[in-house]
Order: C-alpha cells, then structure tokens, then sequence
C-alpha cells in the first residue's frame, strides 16, 4: 500500500521557470500532490544545476551569478524516489512575479491571481479545459493539472501552477524530463493502447516523428505532448548547445510533384560532397526525400519540415527546413535584369515583370549596398552579392533573385572555339581561372538565345524567321557556397543556317 501511495504522488515547483536578477532572493513553492490532487508533507530536497548560479535556503533561491540553469527537486521514502525540474534564467533586471505562484483547488472554487510591476497584457488557462480566467479571477471547473499564464505587454510571460482537486487520467510519457544536446535524439513512449499524436511547443526547439523519436534542433525549453481523443499528456525537454548546421534552401514552396534539392553546411567545413546525411520529413504526407536531398513533393496540400541529422564524426547535430506543399499554380518573381555589373557609387533601377505584387526588396550581404522597396540600388563598396525580392503576401509566389557584381572588371577568362555559331548548334565554353573547388553560375542574354549545360556547353536556339544573327553575351559567376569568387564574361553571334 505504501508503495502504491508513493507512486501516486507528484511534485511541482513554481514559479516555473525561476526568473530574476544577481543578489535577489526569489521565492519558490514546491508542492507533492496525491493522486486527487490533495496536498502531501513529505521531505524534499532540492539542487541547484550548476550549483555556480545559485542556492537554496527553504523556499527561497538565493543568485548568485547570471546564467541559466536548472532546480531539481525530489523527494524520497523507502527506496522510491519522485523528481521534477525548473528552468533557473538569472539576468540583471529583477523580473515580474505572478501571485499567488500555486493553487489547488475543487471543482467551483475560486481565486484571484495578480502580477507585480508590470502591464499586463492577457490571462490564459493551460489547459483550457481545467477552467477560466477573467481579470486574473480563476475557476476552477474540471481535475486536472495546469498553469495560469500571465502575457505581458512587454513580450513576457510569466506562469503559476494550478491543480484541480479530484482524480486525473491522462497520457503517462517517459521520460518526463530529458536533458540533451543539439543534434542528439530520444524515444518517447507512452503507456497504452490508443491512438496518439506527438506535438512540440515550440516548434523550433525539436521535431518528433509520429513513432515518437524526438530530434533536437536548437537551444531552449520545450514541451512534448501526446495527445489521444479525451486524453494529454506532457514532456519537458531543454536542449543545449551551438547550432553548427546549416541547411539550403531554408524554406521552399512547391507544388505536389514538384521537386528541389537540399544541402547541408557544416560550420566553417562548408559544402562537404557525399556526406552521409540521414534526412526524414515530417510528416511524411509532405513528400519523399532521396539520400542525395532531393525532396519530391506530395499530393496533399501541407506544411512540414525536412530534418537533416549529420553523423557525429562530421560534428553530429540536426537542422530542419520548412516546407509547404501549395495547390494551384505557384508564380515566380522575376528580377531584370538577372545579372549586374556596376561601380560604387553607381544607382541602378532593378524592376520585376509583375507591377501588381506588393513587394519587399532585400540585398545580401546588407553592407554590399543600399536598395530601396522601389528597387533602387546603390552599391557602396567593392564585392558581389544578391538583390532578392519576396511576395508580401501571396505564399504561391516564389522569391525572385539576381546577382550584383560592384567592381567591373572581370577576373574568369572565358574561352570560346569560335565568335559565331550556326542557330540549333552548341559549342563548349572554357573557363580559364586560377580559382579551385568552385560552383559555376551560367547566364545568357538574352534569355532565349540557348542554354547552358551544367558541363559548360551553349546550345543555341532558333533565331525567329526575320532575324539573321543575334549577338548573345554569356556570364560565368564562380562561386562558393554564398561566397562569390570570380566572374567572367564573352560574347558570341548566333547566325542563320542556310
């Protein structure tokens, strides 16, 4: 029976997570709860993780130095042991607090909360089912365990935790607590037999697959939820560590059957060919992905992520893009022109061919230059980058680009075998350069004078009936990564086949 009563017993601290400043001493509650959520003496002990930013002393949390960290609590009879974890974020500004910072009540009480100090913005219930709040005057209405989240006009957020008399049947997850590193991942399980469904809040922090495999992406708190149709349960997970990985494209529109290809970049190892990524997409209704990162889309409409996961002789670590899978037809921005040439100093009108979209124009790197929402650049100093131009609205339209070279002489010798070419013909294209490990940017003006092939042969196409030659300027931009190394251009005359 003891053992039975030590295995229904639950333990909370609050406020969750622990907020203010060097010197303060803040207080803290710790509540052990019995199954119907009445209220338990036992012994509790409590630890401070690392033990640097802080101590205890009753329920009080003496700072120490800045930093976060976590307060680990237990409590112990026999040879069985119950713990639970709050977040410690310890700044130089005294931070709100929210009062009372715990309650238990029956079904119908009521009690009224406050925050100290601060605008308040609005009152919220997690989960909404376990009552209302109007004010700060709490109901209580159904068992259950919770919180009271007081936003602030200032962006915070600050938490009291809440428990409704009475016995509660939710998801039993393990674990309930898990520390990690980005880049690492963890199974979560669930005890019993119904249909779940895994979420993360917030999402940044980690993905989880519908098996229950969690991934974690970034530093910071988050929770996981398991969801069945009457029942919730909930994790907590705090990721550290350095994000290293970069992945490209960042987010990607498509339409179903559609396709694109993703690249990982591995800090300052850059581009690394052949690496051995595990990539997965969630969910999978969103499309396929091939172990070389081409990405196909589905059929359905949907948004979701693909996750790439680096193995840990590469440095380990996961990142994730977004993906939408939009229906109809999806429309690209085009920038004119698509590539140029210009001193500093020197202002250029870039113009897009659809006058009717609210846009919103951009360069990268932002010291390359200056562009105005009119399109308008003025570079102002020496170097290459990128105009981009993105819909403000409309997400079945595509980001336009073009590159900007400031500094006109071109440093790529481009090597043709000759000046004219017959129209339907295609003649290789040489690239003389001292650069090395590079990726060649083609293109042709006018557009539709031909292609180039990605080994660097120019197919021309047909000159129209009242054309007998056309003069076509061909650009090579070599570049690594976003890095533009060198450029380089040559001019070729189509003529008439007779």
């Amino acid at each position: 029976m003891f053992l039975l009563f030590l295995l229904s017993l639950e333990i909370h601290i609050s406020p969750n997570p622990i907020e203010g400043k060097v010197g303060e001493k803040i207080p803290f509650l710790v509540t052990i709860l019995n199954e119907e959520g009445e209220v338990q003496n036992e012994k509790i002990d409590c630890e401070v993780v690392p033990p640097t930013l802080g101590k205890v002393e009753k329920n009080i949390f003496l700072a120490k130095t800045e930093g976060k960290g976590i307060l680990k609590c237990k409590s112990t009879a026999g040879k069985k042991t119950i713990t639970t974890f709050a977040y410690i974020r310890i700044g130089r500004e005294k931070g709100a607090r929210i009062k009372p910072p715990s309650a238990v009540l029956n079904p119908g009480e009521r009690i009224q909360f406050r925050v100290s100090d601060k605008e308040l913005l609005k009152w919220k219930v997690i989960p909404e089912e376990l009552g209302e709040i109007s004010d700060g005057n709490f109901i209580a209405k159904n068992p259950g365990k919770g919180r009271v989240v007081a936003i602030l006009e200032n962006g915070e957020i600050k938490s009291a935790f809440i428990r409704v008399k009475g016995r509660i049947t939710e998801v039993e997850i393990a674990p309930r607590f898990k520390w990690m590193k980005v880049g690492e991942k963890t199974q979560f399980s669930f005890k019993g037999r119904e249909k779940v469904q895994w979420e993360v809040k917030p999402e940044g922090i980690g993905m989880i697959e519908e098996n229950g495999i969690f991934y974690a992406n970034s530093p910071g708190k988050a929770i996981v939820l398991a969801r069945t149709k009457k029942r919730v349960g909930r994790a907590i997970v705090v990721v550290a560590g350095k994000t290293k990985l970069r992945i490209i494209p960042e987010k990607v529109i498509l339409k179903p059957g559609e396709r694109t290809h993703f690249k990982i970049k591995i800090g300052r190892l850059g581009n690394i060919r052949n690496l051995p990524v595990r990539w997965k997409v969630i969910p999978r209704r969103c499309g396929i992905i091939r172990r070389d990162g081409t990405f196909i889309a589905g059929k359905i409409p949907v948004r979701g992520r693909v996750v790439a996961v680096v193995p840990e002789r590469f440095g380990g670590g996961a990142v994730s893009a977004g993906i939408s899978i939009v229906p109809g037809e999806r429309k690209f921005l085009t920038i004119m022109p698509r590539l140029k040439a210009l001193d500093v100093g020197e202002e250029f009108d870039f113009d897009i061919r659809d006058e009717n979209i609210q846009v919103h124009w951009k360069v990268i790197p932002k010291d390359l230059g200056v562009i105005t929402q009119n399109g308008e650049f003025t570079p102002q100093r020496n170097g290459s980058g990128v105009i981009i131009v993105e819909p403000k609205d409309n997400i079945n339209i595509s980001p336009g680009r073009a590159l900007v070279i400031v500094g006109k002489t071109p440093n790529v010798t481009l090597t043709l075998p000759t000046r004219n070419v017959v129209e339907g013909f295609g003649i290789p294209i040489k690239i003389e350069t001292e650069l090395r490990d590079y990726e060649v940017f083609w293109r042709v003006k006018p557009e539709r004078a031909g292609r180039i092939s990605s080994n660097g042969r120019f197919y021309t196409s047909r000159l129209p009936e009242n054309m007998d030659m056309q003069p076509v300027t061909i650009h090579a931009v070599l570049h690594r990564g976003r890095s533009i190394l060198g450029w380089g251009r040559a001019v070729v005359t189509i003529v008439k086949r007779k």
